[in-house]
């Protein structure tokens, strides 16, 4: 408070704010103690205990996916990759990108299910790549505003940002990870009002 408004009453009443000033001697403790420890081997651990249960098992194999997959065309789904129909009885559709690399790296491919996610359903390594067979989206956002359609409702806008939000959440807090390339590309919705952030490959 200032000598002003110690000598005036009214003077604190002009203040744009009247929120309570806080007592700089107060300290708050960490939000996140995994901070104090972090880089050390103590810090790593307790990192690898809060991602338990937030992954879930994912098919993998090496085979040749053109064996189980028929190619329709290309596609730019948050990324490029090949829309496919199983070639079985059930004539499924999906999405498949290829990433150049090891078969070592198989084993590190992960999976998290989210509602705001599109959803890794396997992964096949074949002749020096693996190919990771996604769920199939509609549209992207980028799509979207390119279109006659313009500009998005504010309503539109609002429903949109509360699921994204949601997504890079669990991804945050849950998978300790970064996206790395959220843009209107990387956004994707289904005709039936899903909004789910696309992973680029």
């Amino acid at each position: 408070m200032s000598a002003q408004e110690g000598t005036n009453p009214k003077a604190s009443h002009n203040r744009v704010s009247v929120f309570p000033r806080s007592d700089a001697r107060l300290k708050r403790p960490l939000a996140e103690p995994e901070s104090t420890v972090q880089g050390t081997k103590q810090g790593a651990l307790k990192l690898q205990k809060q991602r338990q249960g937030a992954f879930t098992a994912l098919s993998k194999t090496a085979c040749n996916p053109w064996g189980r997959y028929r190619k329709s065309f290309k596609i730019n789904q948050a990324g490029r990759g090949w829309v496919v129909h199983a070639n079985n009885n059930t004539f499924s559709e999906a999405i498949i990108k290829e990433v150049k690399t090891t078969k070592s790296e198989l084993s590190r491919v992960i999976t998290s299910p989210h509602k705001n996610f599109v959803e890794l359903q396997e992964a096949i390594y074949y002749e020096g790549a693996i190919f990771l067979v996604y769920e199939i989206m509609d549209v992207s956002l980028g799509q979207i505003f390119s279109s006659p359609l313009g500009r998005l409702q504010l309503f539109e806008v609002a429903a949109f940002s509360r699921e994204i939000l949601a997504g890079l959440e669990h991804i945050h807090k849950r998978l300790k990870i970064t996206h790395g390339d959220i843009s209107s590309s990387s956004i994707l919705l289904s005709v039936t009002g899903a909004v789910k952030i696309g992973m680029l490959s």
